[in-house]
């Protein structure tokens, strides 16, 4: 479906839906996150100018019929909740170093339940979920503009226009400077499909930073307390970084995110 609509993805060449096997095109394994590492700025700007770009292409996608999978689920209020609930059991005890107490976590609940309450008016649009540099890989030899493709889309689901800007931009693998970030805000939102008013998209933004940015932190955190798998530990302080920007900027929009940032 992505293929034929014009999305920049591995090639399909084949498969066998009975033994679950699908054959396809092997895009390499220079992933957007390993080449800005070492990337000029001018280079980095390049490259997340095209990465950015994709998202307004993605969005403009529309249910085929019989409808995918994809087109189905959604970021509701039941799966912020169990965002909340990861951030509760596997976040808090690890970060204060004891056993939260119920007003903490009943602060963590109830900023989740704001943010769901703050993108329910949200129109949905296709996104991949999990659009962070490491699933974005580049084509060796292919020409500027053409040069990217995206991978691991098996989670793509329904979501508000700011969703994947938060999983590119706020990525916890790869921390892109702020100014960087805002230049890209600003010239991605006026080419989404509903063009948000600046203000809706900036707390939506901001809001959506905090409960997907927390809630990766909570799956690192899990990896290594209960599989004492390390690799994602360095990844933490960037994480607190952007929730505590995050927490910051928000604090004066409500008294929940006030306590929220407090917390943070």
């Amino acid at each position: 479906f992505l293929e034929e609509a014009g999305i920049p993805v591995p090639k399909r060449y084949g498969g066998d839906a009975e033994l679950c096997v699908e054959l396809l095109e092997d895009v390499g394994s220079t992933s957007l996150e390993a080449a800005v590492g070492t990337a000029s700025r001018a280079l980095r700007a390049e490259l997340y100018d095209e990465a950015c770009a994709l998202i307004p292409r993605l969005q403009r996608l529309e249910a085929p019929s019989p409808k995918l999978a994809a087109f189905e689920r959604r970021l509701d209020r039941p799966l912020f909740e169990s965002k909340a609930d990861r951030v509760v059991n596997w976040a808090l005890p690890y970060w204060l170093g004891r056993d939260p107490t119920p007003a903490e976590c009943e602060v963590v609940r109830a900023t989740f339940s704001l943010i769901a309450d703050t993108c329910a008016p949200a129109p949905l649009r296709f996104s991949h979920r999990d659009l962070k540099a490491a699933n974005i890989h580049l084509r060796h030899g292919a020409s500027k503009g053409n040069r990217l493709v995206l991978i691991d889309l098996q989670g793509a689901f329904m979501a508000p226009p700011e969703y994947d800007l938060v999983c590119l931009l706020r990525d916890s693998h790869f921390s892109l400077p702020i100014e960087d970030v805002m230049a890209q805000l600003e010239i991605t939102r006026p080419k989404l499909p509903d063009a948000p008013v600046a203000e809706i998209f900036d707390r939506r933004f901001t809001l959506l930073t905090l409960s997907r940015v927390t809630k990766d932190a909570a799956h690192y955190i899990n990896a290594f307390t209960t599989a004492g798998d390390t690799r994602y530990l360095d990844l933490l302080p960037t994480a607190r970084q952007y929730l505590c920007e995050a927490a910051s900027r928000a604090a004066g929009w409500d008294p929940v995110l006030q306590r929220y940032g407090d917390l943070v």
